[in-house]
């Protein structure tokens, strides 16, 4: 019922805009005036096109909304874009889009969601956390990008697009304060160094104490950017950009939550209400108490990046040469389920991309654009368990606790490259259509090794070896098609398809080993298979009254294939305890479905409210993994929906202008996020459920005449709503266990947080 629900919701809505479009489109003129919304232009598809004009699923956040709604991370983002979930697995960092995403917090497998920054591919997205700083806009595209953005781009892509340099000297220079110690900074100053050279240097820096009662959650950050631009002649433009960020603090830390009822564990036993309330230990089942959070946790994420951009008219088009290279290191302590976790991860990579593509201004019937991309990986890391199993056989805490388990992987590599061509061709005045196709090799070679560290009998410390190759390849392709229905209403549909490679995790290399024998029957185990996603997606974008009226509306429907999952699952040795393998499996297939409805109405000069909305539905076909203390596909989690896959998300925002005589002006800003219970674990427990929650922010902004300077009041989460972004599975309830029974580790998203932001511009 409730599937044929959504269906008919998504499917009535549209057929409605599809009669009412042509009607009152031709009652609007097309005309600009000063009371209409803001056109904003973005290069989704690799060409200069308005939002209304891109025949694509894209929220986009330009400069000023970015800065208005405080948008400085991945989950800001995911407040205000529905369908976008983020989850902050210790130091890790993954995004879903409708429910499709990756849940891998070790470097074995690759990201659902691709993050560009200035057009460059990171390789890690967490790496994209200290970027949102002097932002031209952010755009977000769902839906799988296969074609234009390659690898990786299952679920969609986040483009931050940071601010160029010009020849007009000025900048800006933003401090903001508020609880938890919070102190954040940023600022740029552009400058022209000739009529045919300028620079742009930016800063940021953002610290505050933890959210956490124990001092966990907290941030100490700080980053920089300089961009180079030169243009020497008429169709010649090079851009040169080089950046790095710093960021450190104890790290984010889960809290411990009933899997019963999903209620948090020190709320229950100290008959206390608060959710972010943390306790370094908690009471043993064998006596006394166990450090739950390491007494060293920590993260430090460093991570700099060097590219380069030249765009060259060459008489039948522009060639683009875009080559970049960038370094990531991690390090990073937590603890989940009791244990302590250790990752280290150094990050090198080096990429290029060229491409070709026709002249936007020239108003052709063709638009195109083909081109080739290379990218080499060096992802060396090291993870560190130690952890607490009674089914090695310890017969104490003092027992458990010693053992440590270390995989080391020195030489991890990842190679790929892919050929890739799009076209637009205008069949008629008004009808368009597109198809494009891209071909992506992927290779991946790691080698290393993984130890058990047990000092009591019966068992002694033993070594074996990792030494895993995967190659994989696919031709992703989009075709679609573009019909103005009037002036300013735009009927759009496309079929796209998107691919992230096949890899493995860290398992014992059968053969490699002196002495060691592995079952051939769970080798699949060790090793997963490309995931694919095919999209079909029918929308309708509007402008009414001037421009002062957007409505736009999406259908959609997802099949989903050889889904990867991150697990952990106990591998058996003969003669030797089971090895605890981190790996990543091909859990099954699904679907996804469901409707897109954005509406903005700018209802006065001064007024305007925008509402955002997301109807969404999954299922999984056939869904089977394995799980801690077992072996084989023995979970079955079929018919079960998607995790971070809400039936309901969306929000609602709100701006009133008073303008002064003195020429400055007071502007009111309200928004409500809002989501639908959803799923975050593949355990399907009370703990893994997210209930439904909204989350209200607030501004009262003055600034001066021609925005000189502003002085902002705000406040965020105003309801205190204790949301999760992640839940780890429990450990099954023994004498033995590092914590009680039926706990599940979960990652909160930050309390109520208030403050104020004063900036000059000169």
């Amino acid at each position: 019922m409730k599937i044929h629900l959504i269906r008919s919701a998504g499917l009535g809505a549209l057929a409605f805009m599809l009669m009412t479009s042509g009607a009152r489109a031709a009652e609007t003129p097309a005309a600009k005036t000063d009371n209409g919304i803001q056109e904003i232009l973005v290069t989704a598809e690799r060409h200069v096109s308005s939002v209304q004009k891109t025949p694509l699923s894209i929220t986009v956040l330009g400069e000023d909304a970015l800065k208005q709604k405080g948008i400085t991370t991945g989950q800001d983002v995911a407040d205000v874009v529905p369908g976008v979930k983020v989850m902050h697995e210790m130091g890790v960092t993954n995004v879903y889009i409708r429910g499709v995403g990756n849940t891998a917090s070790n470097p074995y497998a690759d990201s659902g969601v691709t993050f560009n920054l200035d057009g460059v591919a990171l390789t890690l997205p967490s790496g994209a956390g200290g970027q949102m700083y002097d932002l031209a806009r952010m755009e977000v595209l769902k839906g799988p990008q296969g074609t234009l953005y390659g690898r990786n781009a299952t679920a969609g892509v986040m483009n931050i697009v940071t601010r160029d340099p010009d020849f007009v000297r000025g900048g800006y220079a933003n401090v903001t304060f508020g609880n938890y110690d919070n102190v954040e900074t940023e600022g740029a100053f552009n400058l022209p160094l000739s009529d045919t050279l300028a620079a742009r240097v930016a800063f940021h820096t953002s610290n505050h104490k933890g959210y956490l009662s124990n001092g966990n959650n907290d941030e100490d950050g700080r980053g920089a950017r300089l961009k180079l631009l030169w243009k020497p002649a008429t169709g010649t433009r090079l851009l040169l950009g080089v950046d790095f960020d710093n960021q450190s603090g104890k790290g984010a830390q889960r809290v411990p939550v009933k899997s019963s009822d999903g209620s948090f564990y020190f709320n229950a036993a100290l008959g206390i209400n608060n959710p972010w309330y943390m306790q370094n230990t908690m009471p043993s089942p064998v006596g006394g108490n166990t450090q739950i959070v390491p007494s060293d946790a920590h993260v430090i994420n460093r991570n700099w990046g060097i590219f380069a951009q030249l765009d060259q008219d060459v008489g039948i088009g522009v060639l683009t040469v875009l080559p970049s290279y960038r370094e990531y290191k991690q390090d990073w302590k937590s603890a989940d389920d009791g244990f302590a976790f250790q990752q280290q991860v150094s990050d090198k990579s080096k990429s290029i991309e060229v491409r070709l593509g026709s002249h936007d201004d020239r108003g052709s019937r063709l638009k195109w654009v083909l081109g080739a991309y290379g990218l080499s990986e060096s992802l060396p890391n090291v993870v560190s368990v130690q952890q607490s199993f009674p089914i090695i056989g310890a017969t104490s805490p003092e027992q458990a606790n010693m053992y440590l388990q270390t995989t080391g992987t020195p030489y991890d590599k990842t190679s790929s490259y892919a050929f890739f061509a799009q076209a637009t061709y205008r069949v008629l005045p008004v009808l368009r259509i597109t198809g494009g196709i891209r071909y992506t090799h992927d290779s991946k070679h790691e080698t290393g090794y993984t130890s058990n560290d047990i000092s009591y009998s019966p068992y002694s410390q033993y070594t074996f070896k990792l030494d895993w190759r995967a190659v994989s390849q696919k031709a992703t392709w989009r075709v679609g098609f573009d019909l103005d229905l009037a002036p300013q209403s735009m009927l759009y549909g496309n079929i796209a398809t998107g691919y992230k490679a096949g890899g493995f995790g860290a398992g014992p290399t059968p053969g490699l080993t002196p002495g060691l024998t592995v079952d051939p029957t769970l080798v699949p185990l060790l090793t997963y298979k490309p995931e694919e996603l095919t999209s079909y997606e029918l929308g309708i974008k509007n402008s009414f009254f001037d421009r002062r009226l957007q409505v736009n509306l999406q259908g959609f429907y997802w099949n989903y294939k050889n889904q990867q999952i991150q697990t952990i699952f106990l591998f058996p040795l003969p003669s030797l305890p089971p090895v605890i393998v981190p790996s990543v499996v091909n859990a099954g297939a699904g679907k996804t479905y469901g409707a897109d409805l954005d509406i903005t109405y700018r209802f006065s000069p001064h007024d305007q409210i925008g509402v955002s909305l997301e109807v969404l539905g999954s299922k999984y076909d056939n869904f089977n993994y394995p799980f801690l203390f077992t072996s084989g596909l023995n979970q079955d989690k079929s018919g079960r929906p998607f995790n971070y896959a809400p039936s309901l998300s969306g929000s609602v925002d709100y701006s009133h202008v008073w303008d002064l005589a003195n020429g400055g002006n007071v502007t009111l800003r309200a928004g409500v996020r809002f989501s639908a219970s959803y799923w975050m674990s593949y355990n399907y427990d009370s703990a893994s459920r997210q209930g439904a929650y909204s989350k209200t922010d607030l501004s009262l902004e003055y600034a001066a005449p021609e925005h000189a300077w502003f002085a902002r009041a705000w406040v965020r989460n105003l309801e205190n709503s204790a949301v999760l972004s992640y839940v780890g599975g429990s450990v099954p309830g023994t004498s033995l266990a590092p914590a009680p029974s039926g706990v599940s580790w979960a990652t909160i998203q930050p309390p109520r947080t208030f403050g104020a932001s004063f900036g000059v511009k000169f």
